[in-house]
């Protein structure tokens, strides 16, 4: 089975807020954020605040030192902020933005020249190359770089799918998981059922570690089915 990741899906408590936030640091319309390449962010009404430290994040791709520091300084000034959950000495920049969601701001790097404005969409595991392993099956795309810290599955071109070892793994999910669309007749883990915060249509499933992502048909299969 193939899929595609589709979209980022961030459930926050005010969902236009946090809208409007990444679409002006993105410099992208407030009507549907698309970093490229077909990838979105979808926000969606969340029930619970903010607890602990989200499993998934996004890097942001920066071209040059004075592009990284223009980064760190506009997600700034709309309400983000730098903060601190470990790294030191580290040329990226780890901030949250206005409802307390992690991201970063990577240094240039060249394998992400031709990313778009998103780097990589990137997840907290235990182990990086045995859950790549899943992914690339999942999304048949390959590993294209593995290391026992790190994995990266690479869709050709937009954002690296990447893994990256945390021996303090998040205990849940947190605000944000994947939404990928396809067929999802090889990854169900909830048949029957609908992705609790994407809704009908979508279909839930959790990879070997337990992180959370969901299965949409594309348009037309969800059409033709009634």
């Amino acid at each position: 089975m193939s899929v595609v990741l589709r979209a980022v899906v961030i459930e926050a408590q005010d969902p236009a807020r946090l809208r409007r936030y990444w679409s002006e640091l993105l410099e992208r319309p407030a009507d549907q954020v698309e970093p490229g390449h077909g990838l979105l962010l979808d926000f969606v009404r969340g029930s619970d605040g903010k607890d602990g430290k989200n499993r998934v994040h996004l890097d942001l791709a920066s071209v040059s030192e004075a592009h990284q520091k223009t980064l760190v300084q506009r997600a700034c000034d709309l309400g983000g902020r730098p903060i601190d959950i470990g790294q030191s000495g580290v040329p990226w920049v780890v901030l949250a933005d206005p409802e307390g969601n992690e991201f970063c701001i990577l240094e240039p790097r060249d394998e992400y020249r031709d990313a778009g404005r998103i780097a990589a969409v990137v997840t907290d595991v235990a182990d990086p190359v045995e859950v790549s392993r899943y992914w690339s099956t999942v999304m048949g795309h390959p590993v294209v770089r593995t290391h026992p810290e790190y994995a990266t599955l690479r869709p050709g071109t937009g954002a690296a799918v990447e893994f990256v070892r945390n021996r303090d793994t998040p205990p849940t999910q947190g605000r944000v998981h994947l939404r990928l669309e396809g067929d999802p007749g090889g990854v169900l883990s909830g048949a029957g059922q609908d992705c609790p915060i994407c809704g009908r249509g979508c279909v839930p499933a959790t990879d070997p570690e337990g992180n959370r992502f969901c299965v949409s048909r594309p348009p037309t299969a969800t059409g033709a089915d009634g």
